[in-house]
């Protein structure tokens, strides 16, 4: 089974800014979220009697997340990969958007002189590198969504969650990078079903 997290809340998020690879630590809220879905997450999917492994990237606000997860459900391995790094979005990393995601998108077409979401951003990571860069992480480790005898937590970040579902779902980028990520719902794939929990 996979189940994937996005981070809580961050400071960043609240005031609206594109974070990428830059770090913000996470808000109250944000803390809160972590510990909701945790706590959501164990009474109604975990199995103690399998083995779990928790991923998380190596930016700050990831980790301090996957902690948070970890002291409510005491995985049994935990790892750090800087291959789940957000993407980088270059010039753009920190800065200022909109309120609902919408207009932070169109600020961001804005900001990159009228380049398509998909494009790369000004000295960014494009969505094709950040895609080959979180397959070959799965490829080098063998991880494989249909082992019934492991759960495999991921505590990622906005894109990189989308790319993780897209890779486990088989979805073309059309597809994926559609995907919704609030920070309060996560999402479960047995292999067989796959869908978005809300606590």
């Amino acid at each position: 089974m996979i189940v994937i997290f996005r981070h809580g809340e961050t400071e960043a998020n609240q005031q609206h800014r594109l974070q990428g690879i830059t770090d913000s630590p996470l808000t109250e809220i944000g803390k809160l979220q972590v510990k909701l879905a945790a706590k959501h997450y164990l009474t109604n999917y975990h199995d103690c009697n399998k083995e779990s492994q928790l991923f998380s990237s190596d930016i700050g606000r990831s980790i301090q997340s996957a902690e948070i997860f970890s002291k409510i459900v005491k995985p049994s391995y935990a790892f750090q990969c800087e291959s789940l790094r957000e993407r980088s979005w270059g010039d753009l990393d920190g800065v200022m958007g909109y309120p609902s995601p919408d207009l932070r998108l169109k600020n961001y077409i804005k900001l990159s002189e009228g380049c398509e979401f998909t494009s790369t951003p000004p000295h960014g990571e494009s969505v094709a590198d950040l895609y080959e860069r979180v397959s070959r992480l799965l490829d080098v480790n063998r991880i494989r969504y249909d082992d019934p005898n492991i759960i495999r937590i991921y505590h990622v970040h906005s894109f990189t969650s989308r790319v993780l579902r897209g890779i486990f779902l088989k979805a073309s980028p059309e597809v994926w990078l559609a995907f919704d990520n609030p920070h309060t719902t996560y999402f479960v794939f047995d292999g067989i079903k796959y869908f978005g929990v809300q606590p």
